[in-house]
């Protein structure tokens, strides 16, 4: 396994990977509606291209195809973490905490307890504003 930063040609792959694992993975645990309204799969990837470069977002490889992904912000939130369905119960979400919490970390204010920290919104939309060169939406 390799573990990497995020570069922006990964967006669609993990667009893609966040979709299927959140109905496939999780489909046992969750109701078809609850599924939609986590991951309906229209993801705009613009929005995910800057929060996963404003965030400290590390990729995991498994021979050369993307096994999943998390990432943290500057004040160690782990905002996604999620691993492929074909890579499940692999160590990959473990490889991918133990790297964030490997790499050095600009912090302007400590974590913020899990108790304070917001939900994800249905349409899982990160609330980032800043523009990429990413403008379409994906559909998966």
């Amino acid at each position: 396994m390799v573990i990497r930063s995020y570069e922006p040609a990964d967006c669609e792959s993990l667009g893609r990977l966040f979709y299927e694992t959140v109905h496939s993975v999780c489909s046992a645990d969750y109701s078809a509606e609850q599924l939609f309204a986590w991951a309906d799969g229209n993801i705009d990837l613009s929005k995910w291209n800057s929060s996963f470069l404003e965030h400290r977002t590390l990729v995991a490889l498994i021979d050369g195809e993307i096994a999943g992904f998390g990432d943290m912000d500057e004040r160690g939130y782990l905002d996604r973490l999620y691993v492929g369905k074909d890579f499940q119960r692999r160590g990959v979400a473990s490889a991918l905490c133990a790297a964030s919490r490997a790499a050095p970390l600009l912090r302007s204010s400590p974590p913020t307890p899990p108790s304070r920290q917001y939900p994800f919104s249905k349409s899982g939309d990160t609330g980032c504003s800043k523009s990429s060169r990413w403008s379409e939406k994906a559909s998966f």
